[in-house]
């Protein structure tokens, strides 16, 4: 059939297209824990997308494969909750990533009388929309729950991760990882919509076979994306990370609950004097990569000094501190006739942003207006001087 061709050659394309990815970031010379992770979960997603196209090659074939496809599916939460933790640079024993699989292993084995039934006892299952056997759905039951325990676990590691960049770096292109929480939603929402698909044509009998298109349709798209970005993806932190975001929130916590028995730093004066003046005789907020290791070497003080100067001083994170020189900065550009003749982006540039989103994002955030607006307001001033 047609139909069925179409769909071979788009699972096909996409079992492929995941082994060409973890081809090329196996090839590295500089591999990180996070890329052997992202690789071998390639893999294991080619092996997820052959299942389908073994399917309308050979049902027959398929019908042995008929399960495994439930064990390969708990895998993917799990990889994907280790690749973050080690992208983020986590510290992670080798011991507790290989632990973290022990869910897939206990669905495989909680499979096992499932697989020892006769062939065609599942051909059946799969092609007639019979009932799940009671025997399989602990099984069903445990790979939902694993799916949701590591996917809400990812998502925290990601929140976690997106207050740590702003207490150490002055931009996000390149170092959020949207891109991958965008990802994860997107991957999260078709999961469940084909599982709650699979509960419904399962009580009114119709084959769970058609609950798959949707879901490997959508599994194609997500390796190409995942190799994509993934391939792309360097490394987030050049230097040791911080514990920055925890001690800032245990700060505040301490301020909150008006503690006064407690021991809180006392901020000299003096630092944010001097970091002021640094700020704004050398103006290291015009480079782009500007990081607190980088502002911390130049005042000669420890990281996590200098961001309890930022936080406690200033009431900001890094990120915030270093952008409003940045906003400040391009209002100075804009109103000086030198700089008519630059563009946007380019006065942007001018200023440490390092991309035309990131520009707009942190002016959209900090003053509520796009840069177009402000620097229209301020040409309105002048003329009106």
């Amino acid at each position: 059939m047609p139909f069925y061709s179409i769909f071979r050659f788009f699972y096909l394309l996409g079992a492929v297209n995941a082994l060409f990815f973890a081809f090329l970031i196996f090839s590295r010379s500089n591999r990180k824990r996070s890329d052997v992770i992202l690789g071998v979960w390639l893999v294991f997603l080619s092996a997820q997308l052959m299942i389908p196209f073994i399917y309308m090659t050979n049902i027959r074939v398929y019908t042995y494969m008929v399960g495994y496809e439930s064990t390969l599916l708990t895998l993917h939460p799990i990889f994907l909750y280790n690749y973050v933790l080690t992208l983020t640079n986590e510290k992670r024993k080798l011991k507790s990533i290989l632990l973290s699989f022990s869910p897939a292993i206990l669905v495989g084995i909680m499979m096992y009388p499932y697989f020892q039934m006769p062939m065609e006892v599942k051909y059946r299952f799969v092609n007639s929309g019979e009932r799940i056997p009671l025997n399989v759905l602990p099984s069903v039951i445990v790979s939902g729950g694993c799916f949701i325990w590591y996917i809400v676990a990812t998502f925290k590691a990601l929140k976690k991760h997106k207050q740590q960049i702003l207490q150490v770096y002055s931009y996000r292109d390149n170092v959020d990882l949207l891109w991958l929480r965008r990802l994860a939603v997107t991957f999260s929402f078709f999961f469940f919509f084909d599982m709650g698909l699979a509960i419904v044509f399962s009580i009114i009998e119709i084959p769970l076979a058609w609950t798959d298109f949707s879901f490997y349709i959508m599994l194609t798209f997500f390796i190409f994306i995942l190799g994509y970005f993934g391939y792309r993806q360097g490394e987030i932190f050049r230097f040791e990370p911080l514990n920055i975001a925890r001690e800032a929130h245990e700060s505040r916590a301490k301020e909150e609950l008006h503690d006064h028995k407690a021991e809180i730093p006392v901020i000299n004066e003096a630092d944010a004097q001097k970091l002021s003046a640094l700020m704004k005789e050398e103006q290291p907020f015009l480079e782009s990569s500007l990081t607190i290791n980088d502002l911390s070497r130049m005042m000669d003080m420890p990281p996590h000094q200098l961001s309890r100067v930022i936080n406690r001083h200033f009431g900001m994170n890094f990120f915030e501190y270093v952008n409003q020189y940045r906003i400040e900065y391009f209002k100075q550009l804009a109103a000086d006739p030198k700089y008519q003749h630059y563009s946007l982006l380019g006065l942007g540039l001018e200023c440490g942003f390092n991309s035309k989103s990131s520009f707009n994002r942190v002016f959209k955030e900090h003053t509520g207006l796009t840069p177009g607006a402000v620097r229209k307001q301020i040409e309105a001033e002048l003329v009106s001087q």
